[in-house]
């Protein structure tokens, strides 16, 4: 295996019943790049992260993190491995102040357990500062630490999203996984989140989902194309934008804009 590749998807195929969701799907994601998952509804992105992030086990196929096969691990153990993951939704806890919802992402750093810490249960004094002070080193991070004490539902929508984005950086991933993270959002705050995913792909691997071809084909390195639950196409931006296939099959006139 390349000693680049971080997160490698081979041979993957995934079956709900008598639907086909991934056909032998292949990815292979590096560290310190962005690698986009585009193609239209249906196509299989949502599942294809759910394999990555242990959500669906795969029928056959693997996955190989670092060089460690992984495929078939439970998710919390693949977040202690250092795989992190955005939701399409927010997945905010609406009734839990925003930085007890990131404390919860660093549930892989907790030795009794994020919500044992946050009830009290155990030895969890010590333990608790210190989840605390990493949940509002993220939130600070993302310059959202001033709405640590607010309810989600408090907040506006673009905010809201920077939450959920502290949350899965919180456990210090090695990658991270985002699912529409622009759905929602303005022009103005796009372009912020561009940025953004370019400042963290310094320092770890991302796998981006998103229908916002824009910032799809400004933050990615390389980019893999579902149609059907098959990889129609790969490569790098511009080769996709060229590709007939991916024309025909979801970009359209797009792809010439």
């Amino acid at each position: 295996m390349d000693s680049k590749v971080g997160l490698s998807v081979d041979q993957v195929s995934v079956r709900f019943g008598g639907l086909v969701a991934l056909d032998r799907v292949s990815l292979e994601a590096a560290p310190g790049e962005v690698h986009g998952v585009i193609g239209p509804n249906g196509a299989g992105k949502t599942t294809l992260f759910n394999v990555m992030c242990g959500f669906v086990k795969p029928d056959s196929g693997t996955l190989t993190f670092f060089g460690q096969k992984v495929h078939g691990l439970r998710p919390e153990k693949l977040t202690r491995m250092g795989v992190a993951r955005t939701l399409q939704g927010l997945g905010l806890f609406p009734r839990m102040p925003v930085l007890e919802n990131v404390m919860i992402g660093a549930d892989s750093l907790a030795k009794v357990g994020v919500l044992r810490a946050l009830i009290g249960a155990g030895p969890t004094v010590s333990e608790e500062h210190r989840l605390r002070a990493a949940a509002m080193a993220a939130l600070d991070r993302l310059g959202v630490a001033g709405y640590a004490s607010k309810l989600p539902p408090q907040l506006p929508y673009a905010i809201q999203k920077k939450v959920a984005l502290a949350r899965a950086l919180v456990s210090n991933p090695r990658f991270l996984l985002l699912d529409e993270p622009a759905s929602g959002l303005s022009e103005e705050d796009m372009g912020e989140l561009g940025d953004l995913i370019l400042e963290l792909s310094s320092e770890l691997g991302i796998v981006l989902v998103e229908h916002h071809m824009d910032l799809v084909m400004r933050v990615c390195s390389n980019i893999s194309v579902l149609d059907f639950g098959r990889v129609i196409a790969e490569g790098t931006p511009a080769e996709v934008k060229a590709n007939p296939l991916v024309t025909e099959a979801y970009l359209g006139d797009e792809v010439q804009a």
